[in-house]
Parts: structure tokens; sequence; C-alpha cells
């Protein structure tokens, strides 16, 4: 009986317990909350839980402040280099923007060249036209001129020039050096038709001075007849056994054959003479003038205006002649030459 009486008595002093006391004012009693002092153990172990769980927040905390300042810092060097991609960008398109006017400008000059080709190509085959449409009568021609129309390539790629990944210096400078190669190239075709010009200047000249010289030019024979008497000298027809020099040719034909102007000039004599018996003299310009002489009967006037192939008498045999035939000569600046020497064959 004394034994369990002392256990009990021993359980009861490990029953002790911890006092609060809250004075919540100086007038009224406290309260007391008793604690038993076995919950410490719990409670150490809930108070270590719960540090280890703050201090493991603040640890993550800390982490969270750290990637911030670098997000914050790595959003700044965006940021920055954002405003340089801006301002590089607008670099680019005002770079973009002055080399497509450069590249119209070419492009213009180019189609303005190709034009000037074109019309001078035109200008060669009027010039052609006009040439194959007068009788040519004489070897003595224009200069042979030969035009190379230079094609152009439009449609040279320079899309890049307008791309949106043109963000490299390295692309602007091929750019640029093919647009200097595109100038130079025009500079070279601007230099060919300047040259060109120039030449179709002198060549209209010529035309102007060559076609009336070809329509004037003596370069066929007045009658179709035998040559009875060739130029220089010759026995004389007359007897005496002498030499005389024979300053044309003579064309032995029937009474009244057509005479015929050898090339276009104007009649600066008609009349009779007495070793030529009627005589009709045509100046042709440039020097040269041809006689007809001995004819029967004279079909034009002087002052007249007569084509190559008009006739201008008819064949006879007056003054002093041995028979009906044409006497005929060329002269150049009033000297006498081989009226077959400017007989012309054709090509």
């Amino acid at each position: 009986m004394i034994n369990q009486y002392k256990n009990h008595k021993n359980i009861h002093k490990k029953k002790e317990y911890y006092t609060l006391m809250f004075m919540s004012s100086p007038t009224k009693a406290p309260r007391t909350i008793s604690i038993p002092k076995w919950t410490k153990y719990p409670t150490f172990f809930v108070v270590f839980i719960v540090a280890f769980m703050v201090l493991g927040i603040g640890t993550h905390l800390t982490r969270l402040e750290v990637n911030l300042s670098q997000q914050k810092k790595l959003v700044n060097e965006l940021t920055i280099q954002a405003d340089n991609y801006q301002k590089e960008i607008e670099t680019l398109q005002i770079a973009n923007k002055d080399q497509y006017n450069q590249l119209r400008h070419v492009m213009d000059a180019t189609h303005l060249l190709q034009e000037e080709l074109i019309n001078l190509a035109e200008h060669k085959v009027d010039l052609n036209q006009k040439l194959s449409t007068i009788e040519r009568t004489t070897d003595d021609s224009l200069e042979e001129i030969e035009i190379e129309l230079t094609r152009i390539d439009h449609n040279r790629d320079f899309t890049y020039a307008s791309n949106s990944n043109l963000g490299t210096s390295t692309t602007l400078k091929m750019f640029d050096n093919d647009l200097k190669a595109l100038e130079d190239m025009l500079d070279g075709l601007y230099e060919q038709v300047d040259l060109e010009i120039n030449t179709f200047i002198n060549l209209d000249k010529q035309v102007e001075d060559l076609l009336p010289y070809w329509e004037a030019y003596p370069s066929i024979l007045p009658v179709d007849g035998r040559i009875s008497s060739n130029f220089g000298w010759r026995r004389n027809p007359f007897g005496g056994g002498s030499y005389e020099f024979h300053s044309g040719v003579d064309l032995a034909v029937t009474y009244n054959t057509p005479v015929k102007a050898t090339g276009k000039g104007t009649v600066i004599h008609t009349g009779y003479d007495r070793f030529s018996g009627n005589l009709v003299i045509i100046d042709h310009g440039y020097g040269i003038t041809t006689k007809y002489a001995h004819n029967n009967s004279i079909r034009v006037s002087e002052g007249d205006i007569v084509e190559r192939g008009e006739v201008i008498a008819d064949s006879g045999s007056t003054g002093r002649s041995t028979g009906p035939h044409v006497h005929y000569e060329v002269l150049l600046n009033n000297e006498p030459q081989n009226p077959l020497d400017y007989l012309y064959e054709g090509e």
C-alpha cells in the first residue's frame, strides 16, 4: 500500500507545468495558462522546422533577388542593344534610300542611252534607205559605218538593296561596287554615243554632198554605139598622116539617134560650131562639164536642168565630121578626161 502511494506521488511530481501569466490591466487579475513541461520537446522540434523553413525561404528569396538583378541587367543590355539596332536600321534605311535614288538615276540614264542608240540605228536605216533610192554612179562613197547597239541588262538583280536583311556593311559595299561598275559602263557607252553622234553629223554632211554628186556624175555614155575613135592621140581622120589629140570619144550611130545627158546638170550652151557642129554643153557641178557634138538637132535650151538619161539632142554629122556619130567629152576643171574612166559598171 505504501509503495503504491509513493509511485502515485512520483508520477504526480513528474507532471510539472510551465505557467504563463497575461496581465491586460494593473487593476485586473492576471490570466494564467499552464503548459505541461513535457510539451517542450515537440515545441523545440516545431521551432526548428519553422526556423529551417524560414532559412530556406530566405535563401530562395536571395536567389530570386539575384536572378531579378541579373534579369534587370540583361533587360538593360537588351534595351541598349535594341536602341543600337534601331539606330542602325534608321541609318541603313537612309543609306538604302540614297542608294535606291542613285540606282534609279542610273537606270533612267540607261533608258535614255538605249533610246539614243535606237535613234542612231533608225537614223542609219533612214540614211541607207535614202542612199538606196539614188542610183549609185561612182565608187566614191561614204565611209562604212557600223553601229553596235549595246544591250544593257535591266534585269540585273539589285533586290538586296531593299532586303530587310541588308544590315551588313559588306552588303552595302557590294552594292556600291556594282553601282560604280554600272556607272563606269554607262560612261563608256555615253562616250560611244557621242562618237556615233559626231559620226552621223559628218555622215549627214557627206550624204548631202554625195547624193547630188552621184546624180550629177557622168556615169553613162550618151548613146549605145560602137566606139569608132578613143580618147587620146590618134591619126588625123581627115588625112595628111599627122597625129592629133582627140579630147573625147566618138560613138558611131545612125542619124537621129536620141542623145542623152550622162548626168544631172544645167545646160550652159546650145549652138552651132564649125568644128563641133550642133553642140550641147552641160555643167554638172563639181568642176565637171560634158560636151555632145555633131548633132543633127538640139532639143534643149540654155538654162534647162536635165536629168541623167534625158534626151537632149538627135545624132548627126554636122561640123567637121566624117559621118554620123556623137563626139562626147568629159572635162574636169576644163581639162579633158577619158570619158570611159567615168563609166560605172556597178559593184
